[in-house]
């Protein structure tokens, strides 16, 4: 059974918001994590971050559920770059900085509603790419 087009257009509207407010709320978290002079992040915020990472995934997945391929590609390689970055025992203050350049990047994703299935925007693929790029660089040094 297909769900009709305005509940799919409905739903990723939905999971947009929920990712802004857990963007808003990871950014809060870094933020309160944050040590002066020190490179580590504090040890008791590393669980939320890795919390708040999971639901923004868990939301971002479920879009790409709606998308197409390329799209789908696209959720699963970044989810499993930044899956590396959270993973470590230690989160490091670079970290920080990763993880904020990842929440600007799900939130600046614009979803083409114009066909079905729904893709990520044209414009949004070559800053997307850009990023990963840059993500993977950065995880590949530690």
């Amino acid at each position: 059974m297909s769900l009709p087009r305005e509940k799919m257009i409905e739903i990723v509207v939905t999971q947009k918001r929920k990712i802004k407010e857990a963007t808003d709320r990871l950014s809060q978290t870094l933020e309160d994590s944050k040590v002066d002079n020190e490179l580590e992040l504090k040890k008791n915020s590393i669980v939320e971050i890795r919390k708040i990472i999971h639901e923004i995934i868990s939301e971002l997945s479920i879009i790409g559920g709606f998308c197409d391929g390329w799209s789908r590609n696209y959720v699963s390689r970044i989810s499993s770059t930044v899956a590396k970055t959270v993973s470590q025992s230690e989160l490091m203050i670079w970290d920080a900085l990763i993880l904020e350049l990842f929440a600007t990047m799900v939130n600046s994703i614009i979803i083409d509603f114009n066909k079905t299935p729904f893709r990520f925007s044209g414009e949004i693929k070559a800053r997307l790419r850009e990023f990963e790029a840059k993500l993977k660089a950065t995880v590949s040094r530690k």
